[in-house]
């Protein structure tokens, strides 16, 4: 069992970790409610997280924290 979480405050929006996530743990989220505003990532599902740090290993600000728990 895993647990991810990310620094929303330090995103680039660059989206490598929502597209590159096999199980959909992150969604892009706008940071203001106009359209034109960059959007940031976001964890949803933390609890789908399967460990395997493709986020963790492609994001170019290393704001992502995983958590590895045996269970």
């Amino acid at each position: 069992m895993s647990h991810v979480t990310i620094d929303e405050k330090g995103c680039r929006g660059c989206s490598l970790c929502v597209d590159n996530c096999p199980v959909q743990v992150f969604e892009r989220t706008p940071i203001a409610r106009k359209p034109t505003q960059r959007a940031v990532a976001r964890v949803i599902r933390s609890a789908d997280c399967m460990g395997c740090f493709a986020c963790y290993y492609l994001c170019p600000s290393q704001l992502l924290r995983l958590a590895l728990f045996r269970g």
